[in-house]
């Protein structure tokens, strides 16, 4: 594998890696309205519900 493929491996692992955050926002707060709990959320996801939130106020304070 020649330098410019793993840099276009690297790339779309990149892009993977955003869709995948957005889609997690997305679906976290759909879970939120539905009245989940935090705790199930996180377990689902195999996060905690501290790094949950501390991830979604990551990107929050991104944007």
């Amino acid at each position: 594998m020649d330098e410019n493929e793993i840099r276009d491996e690297l790339q779309s692992l990149a892009d993977e890696a955003s869709t995948y955050v957005d889609r997690r926002d997305a679906a976290v707060a759909r879970a939120r309205e539905a009245h989940m709990k935090w705790e199930e959320i996180a377990g689902i996801l195999g996060m905690t519900p501290h790094g949950l939130r501390k991830a979604l106020n990551k990107r929050s304070e991104e944007s």
